[in-house]
């Protein structure tokens, strides 16, 4: 049973709320209860806020331009016009597959956190750094070899639809580090997301690296830590194992990889992405992946490989909500 007070909030509204979560990516645990019997008392489980839904689902997805009046422009120097037509990238419309994804990645979250348990030793602890300070914790957080691996999605849309925008919006919501307290006052940390940004013509070792990079980015280690001992390493197969050591120490959620297509897929078994995926069955960590249709191509040539990556979310489809009028965009 938990051993933490439970805080109470409406559903799509968080317990967090009262932190700015892009000034403060690291925040103290708060609980809320679990949705279901079979995940109370799970702490990462519960700290996650519930997902958003319906209006609220539509208003953090809405961007205007709150700054914007009209009877101004007549007045208006020519920088502050083109500024204010460059502004207009910025306005974002709640789109059908929003409400998918945000479900699709809270249900990864909390599949992923049900398939481990924790590993806790009196006599050993592993050490950490958060803000290039150096911590203990006695738990890290391991897969359970017998729980099925099918947790995670994949956003799939042409270019310049809304996927990474939506991405953006979705992980504002939750804090990316949180930061639990046992009865004894020791911390043992838990990163619910990360965001890979792949590049152009990159390998998985290239991967791999960015992998340790966003894990110090998000425990603010301005001196890069963890992407530093990655690239020390020269094999694939150690670089895996490191990454590993670091999902179950640092109970990392989910991993996003965005613009998976500029991935330079290798036919060798290191270098594939099933190969990749099998850090998932291992440690039960989700996995979810944005891309173009390229990407699906390259991905998902076997059946087993697309049930691992979980559902595929349409994000060409676009709504006019006033008219209540659907349409695939071609």
């Amino acid at each position: 049973m938990a051993k933490y007070n439970y805080v109470t909030c409406e559903e799509g509204v968080s317990q967090y709320d009262d932190y700015d979560l892009n000034e403060h990516r690291i925040v103290p645990a708060r609980y809320v209860e679990a949705k279901l019997a079979i995940d109370t008392g799970n702490p990462y489980i519960e700290a996650l806020p519930y997902p958003r839904t319906g209006r609220n689902i539509i208003s953090s997805y809405s961007q205007t331009m709150a700054d914007f009046d009209y009877d101004k422009i007549k007045s208006m120097s020519t920088i502050d016009k083109i500024l204010q037509i460059r502004s207009l990238r910025s306005i974002r419309f709640p789109l059908p597959f929003h409400a998918e994804l945000e479900l699709s990645f809270y249900n990864a979250l909390i599949t992923s956190y049900r398939s481990r348990h924790i590993l806790h030793s009196d006599n050993d602890k592993v050490s950490y750094s958060v803000e290039n300070q150096e911590y203990a914790a006695s738990n890290i957080l391991i897969g359970d070899s017998s729980a099925s691996t099918d947790a995670g999605f994949s956003l799939i849309g042409y270019s310049g639809c809304g996927k990474s925008s939506a991405i953006q919006m979705l992980v504002s919501y939750y804090p990316q580090v949180i930061m639990h307290t046992t009865e004894n006052g020791e911390y043992f940390p838990q990163i619910t997301y990360l965001v890979v940004n792949c590049i152009p013509n990159s390998n998985f070792s290239a991967l791999y690296d960015g992998i340790g990079d966003a894990i110090d980015k998000a425990l603010g280690n301005i001196k890069p830590i963890y992407s530093a001992e990655i690239m020390k390493i020269r094999t694939l197969g150690a670089k895996a194992e490191r990454i590993r050591e670091y999902v179950e120490k640092f109970a990392i959620g989910i991993i996003i990889f965005d613009e998976i297509q500029l991935i330079d897929f290798s036919h060798t078994r290191e270098n594939s992405f099933d190969s990749l995926l099998t850090l998932s069955n291992r440690t039960k960590v989700a996995t979810a992946v944005v891309g173009t249709e390229d990407a699906k191509a390259k991905m998902f040539k076997t059946l087993r490989t697309a049930r691992r990556v979980g559902n595929v979310i349409n994000g060409n489809m676009y709504c006019i909500v006033r008219t209540e009028i659907s349409f695939t965009f071609l």
